[in-house]
C-alpha cells in the first residue's frame, strides 16, 4: 500500500513537472533563425585559442576521449570507456586507472562514466558490474556501492546531494537513492525513435548541474540538488522547430538519420550551454552543423555553420566551464578546428610540433 501510494505521488509530480514547462517566461526563450546563419568566423566568438598536447607514450595511449574534464588544475579523460587518464595543465600524464582493469574484487570492468571529486579523486561507474567505485590517487580504489539493475540502459552518472545521485539512460533522467537503492524521481517520456547523434545529457560547471533530455529537445535545463528541473533556457526556431510527433509511427528506429536528412527544413538542436554570461547552442539545419552564440541573456545572437573541411570550425566541445570551451582534436585535424591569427606564437610552435601519431590536442577556446 506504502509503495502504491508513493507510486501516485511520483506519478502527480512528474505531471505538475510536465506542466510547467508547458508556460515559459518569455525571458527565458532564446529565438534563433536558422535561415540567418552564416559561414563560420570564429574571430566573433573567440578571443583567443590555446593548445595543450597530451603526452604520448606506452603507458597513455588514448584510442578515443569518450569524455572530458579540466578541475583543480587537471585533465580527466575518460579514454573509450576503459580508463580514466589524468593529465597536468600543461599535458604531461600523470597516472591513469588501466592497471585496475581486470575482474578481481579491487579492480572494475567499465567505465561508462566519470565523476571528479576533488583532487586526485573521483569516481566511476562501472555500468557491466553494477558499482560506483571510489578512486584516489596513489592508493586506489577505495570502496564502492551498488545500484540495481532499474536504472539500465546508462550513459552517464553524477552526483546529486549527499544520498542522492543521477542515472541517465537512453530515455529517461533517473534520480536515484543509494541508502534505499532505488529510483526517487524520474523525467522524460521513452520514444521508439532514438536519436542517438544529440551527446551527452548532463553537466556540472561551478557546482551547477546542468540536463538536456537525450532526443532532441529545445530545453536546457538546471537539476537543483532536491532533484527538481528548472528552466535555463527554450530555443525557438520557429517555423522550423522539430517535434517528435513529426516522426511517423511506423519508422523503424534504425533510420532515424535518414529522416534528419530527408527533412533539412528542420533544426534539430544538440548541444546546450551557460557557462558564466556566455550562451551556446549547437544544432543541425539543412545538413550542417551550426552554432549560435551571445553574451548575457539579451546579448545580440551570432549564428554560424561549420563548412566540411572549411577553415576554421568550432566544432561540439567535450567539455565547457568558466567561458571556455574544450575540444580534444585528433591531430590530423588541428589545422581545422584552430585560427592561428587567435594563437600565440608559443602554441603555434606546440601545433607545428604535433605528429600525426600523438594523442589528441587539447583546444582551449576563451570566449569573447
Amino acid at each position: 500500500m506504502i509503495k502504491s501510494a508513493k507510486n501516485i505521488l511520483l506519478l502527480c509530480l512528474m505531471l505538475v513537472g510536465c506542466a510547467q514547462t508547458e508556460e515559459v517566461n518569455d525571458h527565458l526563450v532564446w529565438r534563433l533563425d536558422p535561415v540567418k546563419v552564416q559561414r563560420m568566423d570564429l574571430k566573433q566568438i573567440v578571443d583567443s585559442i590555446c593548445i595543450v598536447p597530451l603526452e604520448t607514450n606506452d603507458s597513455c595511449l588514448i584510442k578515443k576521449v569518450h569524455s572530458l574534464e579540466y578541475a583543480h588544475g587537471k585533465f580527466y579523460v575518460n579514454n573509450a570507456q576503459k580508463d580514466l587518464q589524468v593529465y597536468d595543465g600543461e599535458g604531461r600524464f600523470l597516472y591513469g586507472t588501466q592497471k585496475y582493469l581486470g575482474p578481481g574484487p579491487n579492480d572494475y570492468v567499465s567505465a561508462m562514466s566519470v565523476c571528479v571529486l576533488g583532487p586526485d579523486s573521483f569516481e566511476i561507474c562501472d555500468a557491466l558490474a553494477l558499482k560506483v567505485r571510489r578512486f584516489v590517487y596513489p592508493k586506489g580504489f577505495l570502496d564502492s556501492w551498488s545500484f540495481s539493475e532499474e536504472v539500465l540502459p546508462l550513459m552517464q552518472y553524477e552526483r546529486l546531494n549527499g544520498d542522492s545521485c543521477v542515472f541517465v539512460g537512453t530515455d529517461a533522467l533517473k534520480l536515484y537513492s543509494r541508502s534505499e537503492r532505488e529510483i526517487i524521481k524520474e523525467y522524460g517520456v521513452k520514444h521508439e525513435i532514438q536519436f542517438s547523434k544529440v551527446s551527452w545529457a548532463l553537466r556540472k560547471e561551478a557546482g551547477i548541474l546542468f540536463y538536456s533530455d537525450i532526443y532532441p529537445a529545445n530545453e536546457l535545463y538546471v537539476l537543483t540538488s532536491e532533484g527538481k528541473k528548472e528552466l535555463a533556457f527554450r530555443l525557438d526556431f520557429g517555423e522550423h522547430n522539430f517535434s517528435l510527433e513529426d516522426v511517423s509511427d511506423g519508422l523503424d528506429p534504425a533510420y532515424y538519420y535518414a529522416f534528419m536528412s530527408e527533412h533539412p527544413e528542420f533544426a534539430y538542436p544538440f548541444q546546450k550551454f551557460i557557462s558564466g554570461d556566455h550562451y551556446v547552442a549547437y544544432f543541425q539545419f539543412e545538413g550542417k552543423l551550426c552554432v549560435a552564440f551571445k553574451k548575457g541573456k539579451d546579448g545580440r545572437t551570432l549564428l554560424f555553420t561549420n563548412e566540411p573541411y572549411a577553415r576554421s570550425q568550432l566544432m561540439i566541445p567535450h567539455y565547457v566551464n568558466k567561458g571556455k570551451l574544450y575540444y580534444a582534436c585528433e591531430p590530423a585535424y588541428l589545422s581545422y578546428v584552430v585560427d592561428t591569427t587567435l594563437m600565440s606564437r608559443e602554441d603555434i610552435g606546440k601545433m607545428n610540433r604535433v605528429d600525426e601519431m600523438d594523442n589528441p590536442i587539447i583546444v582551449v577556446y576563451n570566449l569573447r
